[in-house]
């Protein structure tokens, strides 16, 4: 089973790291997206289901992440920024279909 590289282990981090400091209304994060980024920070290993589910979140969000950054939001502004890097950041997306293609 395939191991995250770094900056997909360091996104997921940041957003888990971002999340403790918001208020629980500006939270993002289902309990799946919390544990997949839990997963992820620690570099465990994936599985093909697990990454299979990781594209289809990435794809079918791909556009209201690019929207929030178009419209100056970040991190800690934009739920959608964050729960993307729950997920392992929108660089995660590439790596995940490359991981299908094998």
């Amino acid at each position: 089973m395939p191991v995250p590289p770094e900056y997909i282990q360091n996104a997921a981090q940041k957003a888990l790291d971002v999340r403790k400091t918001l208020a629980p209304s500006r939270r993002a994060g289902t309990s799946v997206g919390i544990a997949r980024a839990r997963d992820l920070a620690r570099g465990a290993d994936i599985s093909m289901n697990t990454i299979s589910r990781m594209h289809s979140y990435l794809s079918r969000t791909e556009k209201a992440y690019k929207d929030a950054k178009a419209s100056g939001k970040d991190i800690e502004s934009s739920k959608q920024i964050l729960a993307t890097g729950l997920w392992g950041g929108p660089r995660a997306l590439a790596w995940v279909r490359k991981q299908l293609n094998k």
